[in-house]
Order: structure tokens, then C-alpha cells, then sequence
């Protein structure tokens, strides 16, 4: 078993009693915190996978009333600067790729940011652009994973649009 290490972004703050009920759920390897100033959990969960981490951390958050996980946190975020130095690339080189061959190579959307002047990107996203058939980092990708899931099940509006979201994972 390893240990991996996320925070759940929970939908409302945390009380005292709140904390036990979670305590008492399971989660007695995370504490009460806040990310960003929303408040969350921080784990620190022994589990064969970071997948099966993940999931076993929100189904016990969610099993207590109105608790309800926004995201998870622990996905790898980089900058421009960042690329640069993870690829040992210029700044330049890496600027080229995002404003020219975006369009035409497919170099990824900034996650964050993408009005500012700091936009940031997910690392797994840079490392599968930059060598398809490698290994990525899982941790990135399953971080990515859980919260697109988490995103779409939060938008689902109905039974039809399940189906739809059911029917299109079957598919793939």
C-alpha cells in the first residue's frame, strides 16, 4: 500500500460536528482545512492506487448530509517558465509552441488563466503533447479524470442526460 496525499474541495464550510460525522465516515486520515478559501479536506490515504484513494475519500465524505465534493486538488499546474525548464527548452521555444502551433499542433488549452498573463496548464497534458506515446504522470491524469467526473456529474440535469453520459462511456 502507498500513501497518496489530495485535498477534496467541499461545497460548505466544515463545523465541529460536521468534522466528527466526517471522522466518523471514515475520513480519520484527513484533516479539516481550507485550499484557496474554500474549505477542504486534506488526505493523506493508504491505498493500493491514487484512483482508489480518490474515490474511497469521496464516497465517505459524501455519505454525510450535505457534504458534497467540489474537486479534487493535486494536480500538477505549470507555467510558461515551467516548461521551459521541465523540457529544457527556451522561453521563446515554448511561447512558439503555445501562440503559433496551438492551432495547428494542438498544444493544450491553459487550465487557469487563460485571460491573464499567467495562464497555467496541466503538466499531463504538456507531457502527452510533447511525447503521445509515453508515460505520462498518472497522478495528473486521474486528478483530471475525477474532476472532469465530478464536473459532469454535477451538470447532469436528468435521467436522459445520464443515459447520455452512460451511453457515451460505454461507447469508448
Amino acid at each position: 500500500m502507498n500513501t497518496h496525499n489530495f485535498m477534496l474541495i467541499l461545497n460548505r464550510p466544515i463545523d465541529e460536528a460536521t468534522s466528527d460525522l466526517l471522522f466518523e465516515a471514515g475520513l480519520d486520515d484527513a484533516a479539516v482545512t481550507a485550499f484557496d478559501g474554500h474549505p477542504a479536506l486534506d488526505v493523506d490515504r493508504e491505498a493500493s492506487t491514487l484512483l482508489d484513494a480518490i474515490a474511497s475519500a469521496i464516497t465517505q465524505a459524501e455519505s454525510v448530509p450535505g457534504i458534497q465534493v467540489m474537486r479534487v486538488e493535486g494536480e500538477e499546474l505549470v507555467s510558461q517558465a515551467d516548461i521551459a525548464e521541465r523540457t529544457g527548452r527556451s522561453r521563446q521555444a515554448v511561447n512558439h509552441w503555445i501562440k503559433r502551433d496551438a492551432d495547428s499542433s494542438g498544444f493544450p488549452e491553459p487550465a487557469y488563466g487563460t485571460s491573464t498573463r499567467s495562464p497555467l496548464w496541466r503538466w499531463a497534458e504538456v507531457q502527452s503533447w510533447l511525447e503521445p506515446d509515453a508515460d505520462t504522470d498518472d497522478r495528473g491524469r486521474i486528478i483530471a479524470l475525477a474532476n472532469a467526473t465530478l464536473l459532469t456529474r454535477r451538470n447532469l440535469n436528468d435521467d436522459d442526460e445520464r443515459r447520455l453520459v452512460e451511453t457515451l462511456l460505454a461507447a469508448g
